[in-house]
């Protein structure tokens, strides 16, 4: 599960590397669109990943038939999501004015946008059946398909971005159409590999026929998959929106703000990937109904991340002059990367932690005191307090990062708090 995730950064990181060889205005152009489909992208992340603690837990009560209603509504629910995300997108992107960048992204913004709102349905299929596999623990079956889309992606970028083989070099339009191409074709197999052999069918009835849609299935996805959703929002929503606000400082800033959002989210997706697997393992144990099993899962993941995230936390402030090279030659965008990069290195351990602590809590389906949390951390006090750092003092880029450190720490010790209470709380009532 922390390979699959990580697949994602670098296809990410992939498609930032080779826009910025064409120039800094497509970068720039490029991060701004990210950061507002990142915003939406995880809305719908968070929605799926109620699936898989879910889809865990009838497996622990030993129900096989409710994994394949729970595929079969996540499915529909997360198309559903896919298309008003979509509408959301386009409404954005037709008043960019309102976020206040600089006049080549306005000029420029649809030669890349359109390509990601078209993304939106295509993860949906792709985000159904990756929780489905994970929660079955079978999560090796989606991370191959991940990685095999990311030399696709390179090749396709290599021909439509840079113009090869005889096609058209398109730029921006060429990253966009490759990125579709790649994820199309990476999704049909994932399909072919999961319906067209009739094992999965057999065990857990994942076909439509005959299907009917059943409330309390719905409602139960969506109990635990709304609340999921903000949490995801509220924090990954918070850098893209940090993102929004270094373009108010100038292309440059934006740039630099996507390199360092890149090297930032390679441990983060680790992490990240590391607190799904917890939230499936702590499902199953509530299914057995053993809290005890529970608190030591989410103790031993706390301890796992943090000495996984100090490794990186170093790995990023020795390397902060080096690694930005790898995407681009401009020396006042690598001196701005590396003075971020001090701050992304501090605020490490925090982010693994908070990442896992939400895990830990949705495998408890414990959703809505954790959405209250991530809220007031990131939107009521990180945000503001960056901006003003950003726009009142000299601090300007560094500003809003530093909002970001703040909130992390802030978030981490609130939801972990909330954590040990939850279980205490728990196995005192088991204990009477």
């Amino acid at each position: 599960m922390i390979i699959s995730q990580i697949s994602y950064i670098i296809m990410g990181a992939v498609d930032n590397i080779m826009i910025a060889k064409v120039g800094v205005d497509e970068l720039a152009i490029a991060a701004f669109c990210n950061n507002v489909f990142a915003i939406l992208v995880v809305t719908q992340m968070g929605l799926a990943s109620a699936v898989s603690p879910l889809v865990a837990n009838a497996v622990g009560a030993n129900d096989p038939h409710k994994v394949g209603k729970l595929f079969r509504h996540s499915l529909i629910l997360l198309l559903i999501c896919s298309i008003l995300l979509s509408a959301v997108m386009l409404f954005l992107g037709l008043n960019i004015e309102w976020f206040k960048q600089e006049e080549i992204i306005n000029i420029r913004l649809w030669e890349y946008y359109p390509w990601l709102i078209a993304n939106l349905p295509l993860i949906a299929i792709q985000q159904a059946h990756k929780q489905f596999y994970d929660g079955i623990e079978e999560s090796v079956t989606p991370m191959k398909f991940l990685y095999l889309s990311i030399p696709l992606n390179i090749f396709l970028n290599w021909i439509f971005i840079y113009g090869n083989w005889g096609a058209p070099a398109l730029g921006l339009h060429g990253a966009g159409l490759a990125t579709i191409l790649s994820r199309a074709i990476i999704i049909m197999l994932l399909v072919y590999r999961t319906h067209g052999r009739g094992r999965y069918q057999s065990l857990y009835a994942l076909s439509f026929q005959n299907f009917k849609f059943e409330s309390p299935i719905c409602k139960m996805i969506l109990i635990l998959g709304i609340p999921s959703s903000f949490q995801y929002l509220f924090e990954v929503g918070a850098f893209s929106a940090a993102g929004i606000s270094a373009g108010q400082l100038g292309k440059l800033e934006i740039a630099a703000h996507q390199i360092a959002i890149n090297i930032a989210s390679l441990p983060f997706m680790a992490a990240l990937g590391w607190s799904f697997a917890t939230s499936i393992k702590i499902g199953s144990a509530l299914g057995e109904k053993d809290i005890e099993k529970c608190r030591r899962l989410g103790l031993n993941s706390l301890i796992v991340v943090a000495l996984y995230m100090c490794v990186t936390s170093a790995i990023i402030i020795l390397t902060k002059d080096i690694s930005p090279l790898i995407y681009l030659d401009n020396q006042e965008i690598i001196g701005l990367v590396s003075g971020v990069l001090i701050i992304v290195g501090l605020f490490q351990v925090a982010d693994g932690l908070q990442a896992v602590a939400l895990g830990m809590l949705r495998g408890l389906q414990d959703v809505r005191v954790p959405t209250v949390i991530t809220f007031m951390a990131y939107w009521l006090l990180a945000i503001p307090f960056g901006r003003y750092l950003a726009f009142e003092t000299d601090w300007h880029l560094k500003g809003i990062w530093i909002g970001l450190l703040v909130g992390l720490y802030i978030s981490a010790f609130f939801l972990l708090l909330r954590f040990h209470q939850i279980t205490s709380k728990k196995i005192k009532e088991l204990a009477n």
